[in-house]
């Protein structure tokens, strides 16, 4: 039994319900905690997932005068796993990334969550930190796990050139992950 399988069972979390529905699995969490993305923490008696979330909003324009022009912004349409499982979820961004346990949230992290997310290889044209602020709630990721995260959201403007006009796909070894550009007005 994994240090993870322990605490979870100890804190009566049923891990096994996981990997259902929208829910992603065990190996998920077992993942982020390994890789530095999240952290499990016992305060008072109960275990809490300790997150910090990198979110982007993602935007390009076409026309060549800023207030002239047409805005699209990324969205996330629909995760596809491996096991068949459909999840969409209604990000209140383009992306959300988890950063890793050194790493501080700043244009390279942002440049880091592009690249790994949707393949992007150039610099965001522009690139700016519009708010932070902090989450304390039941993690719809893994049901019965409460989740403390740290978010902070960014806004990337890309140039048209640089961009893939039909969307892009994230693949993962257990998920898809599929992106597609709306149209979108300055005031939304």
């Amino acid at each position: 039994m994994s240090k993870t399988t322990e605490l979870l069972t100890d804190h009566g979390v049923h891990y096994w319900t996981w990997g259902r529905g929208e829910s992603k699995t065990l190996a998920h969490l077992e993942k982020e905690v390994e890789d530095g993305e999240s952290v499990l923490i016992e305060e008072n008696g109960r275990l809490i997932r300790q997150v910090r979330i990198l979110n982007i909003d993602v935007l390009f324009h076409t026309g060549y005068f800023f207030f002239e022009s047409n805005w699209y912004r990324l969205k996330e349409d629909r995760q596809e796993f491996s096991d068949g499982r459909i999840r969409r979820r209604n990000l209140p961004s383009s992306l959300a990334e988890k950063l890793k346990a050194e790493e501080v949230p700043c244009r390279g992290s942002v440049a880091r969550a592009l690249r790994e997310e949707i393949g992007f290889q150039y610099r965001p044209f522009y690139c700016r930190k519009i708010r932070e602020w902090e989450e304390e709630k039941d993690s719809p990721s893994y049901p019965g796990l409460f989740m403390r995260a740290e978010i902070s959201l960014w806004l990337a403007s890309l140039l048209q050139e640089d961009c893939n006009e039909n969307g892009y796909v994230e693949i993962q070894e257990d998920k898809k992950t599929f992106f597609v550009w709306e149209r979108t007005s300055l005031e939304d």
